[in-house]
């Protein structure tokens, strides 16, 4: 029997489970600077294994505490990367809705509200935040 409610496994699932996905972006970031430094990496690998293992110690917890309500298995590690992609482009997306009507008011300064460019862009930050709706619908945010 556990000593762990499985009110408690789940608030340290998702406690454990961001801290994860903060960290597989602060990954992300390392690689793709020039020279990423080695010592960062190789620590980022080791908290990365560690919290995977303490993620799936949870679950099976969890799935003893549980018996009738098994935990899904999150924890794989093809997907949190593929959840880690999704949060990507989401992020990725987030920012050009800053940076798209920055471009625009320069276009529009300039007089080139009729160029292709101008039309492109416009286009471009209808399909966002259409995109961005299915993520918040689908809770990535």
């Amino acid at each position: 029997m556990s000593d762990f409610t499985s009110d408690e496994l789940e608030a340290a699932r998702d406690s454990l489970l961001s801290s994860f996905r903060k960290l597989e972006k602060a990954r992300e970031t390392l690689l793709h600077k020039p020279s990423p430094p080695k010592s960062q990496l190789k620590l980022t690998a080791r908290n990365l294994d560690a919290l995977r293992i303490a993620l799936s110690l949870i679950s099976n917890e969890s799935e003893k505490t549980t018996a009738d309500h098994p935990a899904p298995d999150f924890y794989a590690q093809e997907k949190m990367r593929r959840l880690t992609a999704f949060e990507n482009v989401y992020d990725e997306l987030k920012n050009d809705l800053t940076a798209i009507p920055a471009e625009l008011e320069k276009l529009k300064a300039a007089g080139k509200e009729k160029t292709v460019r101008y039309r492109e862009l416009l286009g471009q930050k209808m399909i966002n935040n259409h995109l961005i709706q299915h993520f918040e619908r689908h809770g990535i945010n």
